[in-house]
């Protein structure tokens, strides 16, 4: 049975509940209006985890066939052999604009529990290392492309705040590069699924794995304080 034919169900469920989270993040970005530098920081933990899951999507399931296209993200987002151009390189030149502009982060006065501010930040990414390592492949692949698929959108409304906030000050290389660029590896990723999602339990173990992305993007931005 081809992921084509089951899997529009999968895809329709996806899209209500990513309007949902670009609202969720919406309102996170009014809450972080008067603390921009603390939100950029949380985001470098929250988006810097992309290549370690790509990677660990290679050590543990290979690169044979359409797999190649992981390793081929992966290259892009290790600067494609260019170190200025690794994103987290780039994130880092907008983070210390941001700092720049705006002065250093301030801590929150209501902190998580434990106190460390990036906890949630911290724990999204480990939550999400664990679902690409030990679930199954189809599980792996299907968090992944929900990453990308809400991605572009999301890196506009990140954008768009910042812009709004500190105009041609701000270093936004790497929100308008990850507009254009994860609407194309949202695609590659969907064909992926197409290939490897060959039964309904692959179907299910994907599905779980879109969820996954969900909860754990939900929880990040809720967590998000000014």
């Amino acid at each position: 049975m081809a992921y084509e034919t089951i899997g529009l169900g999968m895809e329709m469920a996806l899209l209500d509940t990513t309007v949902h989270i670009h609202r969720v993040v919406d309102d996170a970005l009014k809450r972080a209006a008067e603390n921009p530098v603390h939100l950029a920081e949380q985001l470098r933990i929250h988006y810097g985890v992309f290549p370690g899951l790509l990677r660990t999507l290679i050590d543990v399931h290979g690169t044979e066939g359409k797999r190649q296209i992981i390793a081929d993200n992966l290259h892009e987002e290790d600067g494609g052999g260019d170190g200025s151009r690794d994103h987290r390189v780039m994130y880092d030149r907008f983070l210390s604009s941001a700092r720049s502009t705006f002065g250093e982060g301030r801590i929150p006065s209501a902190l998580p529990e434990g106190g460390n501010p990036f906890s949630m930040a911290i724990a999204v990414g480990n939550a999400m290392q664990s679902v690409v390592s030990s679930q199954p492949y189809p599980t792996a692949v299907g968090a992944v492309y929900g990453l990308e698929l809400r991605a572009p959108h999301q890196m506009e409304q990140i954008r768009n705040f910042y812009h709004k906030l500190g105009g041609s000050a701000l270093d936004l290389e790497f929100f308008d590069i990850h507009m254009v660029d994860d609407v194309e590896h949202t695609e590659q990723f969907r064909e992926l699924l197409v290939a490897e999602v060959r039964t309904p339990r692959d179907l299910f173990d994907a599905q779980r794995g879109l969820d996954l992305t969900v909860v754990t993007d939900q929880q990040f931005w809720l967590s998000v304080q000014a």
